[in-house]
């Protein structure tokens, strides 16, 4: 005969219930247990988050973006050169141009009488394009396409820009 269903056979599951509490509740018994099960969970999300961002931090900053920003740095020198250019004012362009090019500059300013700060420029230069930069420590090259206003054919070329104290100067005459 089954004892499940008799008096005996409720008494016997009572018993083992009570002598193995978790049996009937798998769940654990005192709020202290709980608490230290919950506080274990929120440590180990506080870690992961913090892991998580660090992660993100070292890829945006730490991985790559030296290049990519030495690579903005290196347009930035380019478009800055072009720029001063235009606006034909002589310490914008010596300012902006490698230390070799400066002194050719400065030399073909002095002998010209030009430079005058007037602003007037016979033409001006547009850049069409700066492509491919590539950095190399303390020297970078990059592709630029441009043209003037006196000759509006596209014209191609390989310019080199130098860091000179921490900044990038055009070199390329």
């Amino acid at each position: 005969m089954n004892n499940h269903g008799t008096a005996l056979g409720i008494a016997h599951k009572a018993r083992f219930t009570r002598s193995h509490p978790k049996a009937a509740n798998p769940l654990p018994q005192s709020t202290t247990d709980r608490s230290n099960n919950m506080s274990f969970h929120r440590a180990s999300l506080k870690a992961t988050l913090v892991s998580a961002l660090a992660l993100t931090t070292f890829a945006t900053l730490g991985c790559g973006s030296a290049g990519a920003s030495a690579e903005g740095d290196v347009r930035t020198a380019i478009q800055a050169f072009f720029d001063s250019i235009n606006t034909g004012k002589k310490e914008n362009i010596i300012g902006n141009s490698c230390s070799s090019l400066a002194a050719s500059f400065s030399k073909a300013f002095d002998e010209e009488g030009t430079g005058d700060d007037s602003g007037k420029r016979p033409f001006s230069m547009t850049v069409d394009s700066i492509s491919n930069i590539r950095v190399y420590e303390d020297t970078a090259t990059a592709d630029i396409v441009m043209h003037s206003s006196s000759k509006p054919d596209p014209r191609s070329f390989v310019a080199t820009i130098a860091r000179e104290n921490g900044a990038w100067k055009y070199c390329t005459l």
